[in-house]
């Protein structure tokens, strides 16, 4: 299942959701995916979230809104402070990445992995392939495409695993598993 958390005033939300239309297109042969939106409008603006998935052409997918005044549950059990907020859940309904990447930023390369079904290996059994793209996951759970750096240490043992916004120290970093196909940007 992968959410897309969206609020029709969030103007970064409003141009993600072709993107994640367009991802949910890419996979809608796959029995196994399903993309829904959920908004965090409040019930006062019903009819603009009503005229927004009208106007956005959103009518294909399941488009949930809280009808309430103040804070949601949802947002409170998932924490949303901001939007828009990428949600990947597997088969089970565990939560593969509570803060997933946007759609083009990362997003296809997790829901690759869970329906590439590729077993995630500890950094202990083993260290990716140097400049070998791969999915990292950190000590919290969460979920980055990333690539084993060149760097070595002074003991000549690899130290860092890059992602697109920061470095992760190899002790910091869980779990990886190799991208079914190489991550393009």
């Amino acid at each position: 299942l992968v959410i897309d958390v969206w609020a029709t005033w969030g103007s970064s939300c409003l141009k993600k959701m072709p993107e994640f239309k367009e991802l949910r297109n890419r996979y809608s042969g796959n029995p196994d995916i399903e993309f829904i939106t959920v908004s965090i409008d409040r019930k006062e603006v019903k009819e603009n979230w009503l005229a927004a998935i009208k106007k956005r052409e959103m009518e294909e997918m399941l488009n949930l809104y809280p009808d309430c005044s103040g804070e949601s549950q949802f947002e409170s059990d998932y924490h949303i402070s901001g939007v828009p907020r990428y949600i990947v859940l597997d088969k089970e309904g565990k939560i593969v990445s509570a803060y997933a990447p946007p759609p083009g930023g990362g997003l296809e390369e997790i829901i690759d992995s869970i329906t590439y079904d590729q077993q995630w290996i500890t950094v202990s059994e083993r260290l990716p392939d140097y400049e070998k793209d791969v999915l990292i996951c950190d000590k919290d759970g969460f979920i980055y495409v990333g690539f084993m750096s060149s760097s070595l240490d002074f003991n000549l043992q690899p130290m860092w695993i890059y992602d697109e916004y920061m470095l992760h120290r190899v002790e910091e970093v869980k779990a990886w598993q190799p991208l079914p196909q190489p991550y393009t940007k």
